[in-house]
């Protein structure tokens, strides 16, 4: 996976906080262990976008102590998909995606992030041509939350170690061209250690490592690594 995004903050001020716009245009290589579930191989993935709101930290005795922001976010139907194949890099349906983000640092030295999401989910734009849950075919995935989080302590100037996981719940079932079909909410659970490193104001970089823990109605995959490297960029008179 490659997911470059770009986040840009405004002049604008709402309720005393920044006003911008966020966009994630992944690319993704959608493959398969088994001959069984074909694929559509390597292509874009859906286009992420929506504006945000994030606020200016919460000082205690000299030092930040709490932030936090709000997004809204559309999940657009841009990416590679085939209605024939099983698993692909992109969807053929357009969501909706608010979201809570927020960081606390309880002491000098800790910090605990975590970003709270909802999905809601439109319907198929083409009834898939295989077979769902229970040979089922599926016209619109179920609604879900999922909580990305992490802990860290910092054991050397400007390095980070610590937990971090990510834990989705589907809230309804999946719905087939003849109503809902039961039993078809997934869970899962994926935690592991991850390190933030900060070179300089400018250049930031993040591990992450993420190992299952629990899947319910779901593929099983094994570890994911995630690197992440942010960079802010000067657009002129707008807030950085």
């Amino acid at each position: 996976y490659l997911v470059p995004q770009l986040a840009c903050n405004s002049s604008l001020k709402l309720f005393g906080g920044t006003l911008g716009w966020n966009t994630i245009v992944p690319f993704a290589n959608a493959s398969s262990d088994t001959s069984f579930l074909a694929t559509n191989g390597a292509g874009l993935g859906d286009i992420v976008t929506g504006p945000y709101i994030q606020f200016a930290p919460m000082m205690r005795g000299g030092r930040p102590v709490f932030s936090q922001g709000f997004e809204f976010d559309f999940i657009t139907p841009s990416g590679k998909y085939s209605a024939a194949l099983p698993i692909n890099p992109g969807n053929d349906y357009w969501s909706l995606n608010p979201l809570w983000k927020a960081t606390w640092l309880p002491a000098p030295g800790w910090e605990v992030s975590w970003r709270f999401n909802y999905i809601y989910n439109f319907d198929h734009g083409s009834n898939p041509n295989v077979a769902g849950p229970l040979d089922a075919t599926v016209k619109r995935n179920g609604d879900g939350v999922w909580l990305n989080f992490t802990a860290s302590r910092e054991i050397f100037k400007d390095l980070y170690f610590g937990l971090n996981g990510c834990w989705l719940k589907q809230v309804t079932n999946d719905k087939g061209v003849n109503g809902a079909l039961a039993n078809t909410q997934q869970e899962s659970l994926y935690m592991g250690p991850g390190l933030h490193y900060t070179f300089d104001p400018t250049n930031i970089v993040n591990v992450n490592l993420y190992l299952p823990v629990y899947d319910a109605n779901a593929l099983s995959g094994g570890f994911r690594l995630n690197l992440q490297y942010a960079h802010p960029l000067n657009l002129g008179d707008a807030d950085e």
